[in-house]
């Protein structure tokens, strides 16, 4: 085989595994994601970051959970933020502050190389067919700008479908 059709080779066989990897994936997990960069001087207090979840497909019980991806330069091990969500149609309304673990007594924690991301479930939302949720983070430290936080992320995932014959 030349060097180009192993290229061709390799090129289709990692093709056919990510399409296998995306079909097993239908049906469940995670529904929608978005990520949003907090400013490279640091997130001041009082900046929301603005998340647009949906519209979803399907009605059901969805879990929310917040992802924040923070860098070695963040200074604490632990960080406050408060979480604020809503539907256009005014279904769910909510605000909570969560406190996040960023680093265990050796200093690590959450997943990851050049930066750490950190996940927490936040809440469990019912959303009907066409929902959207905005989910708006700030944080609630008294540090401001923030250092080392570099993205933050919400993530929809459908736990159980509602709707006719389910």
């Amino acid at each position: 085989m030349t060097t180009s059709g192993r290229t061709t080779h390799a090129a289709l066989s990692a093709a056919a595994l990510c399409t296998a990897f995306f079909a097993a994936g239908c049906g469940r997990g995670v529904e929608y994601s978005r990520f949003a960069h907090t400013p490279a001087d640091g997130w001041r207090r009082g900046d929301s970051v603005e998340l647009a979840l949906g519209p979803v497909e399907r009605g059901g019980l969805y879990s929310l959970g917040l992802s924040v991806r923070a860098d070695a330069s963040y200074p604490f091990g632990e960080m406050a933020v408060v979480v604020a969500t809503n539907t256009p149609s005014g279904g769910v309304r909510t605000t909570d502050t969560i406190l996040l673990r960023m680093a265990d007594s050796r200093g690590k924690t959450g997943r990851g190389v050049a930066y750490l991301q950190h996940d927490r479930r936040v809440a469990d939302v019912v959303l009907a067919p066409g929902d959207s949720l905005q989910v708006s983070v700030c944080h609630g430290m008294a540090r401001s700008p923030l250092p080392g936080i570099r993205d933050i992320g919400a993530v929809l995932r459908l736990e159980k479908e509602t709707g006719p014959g389910k």
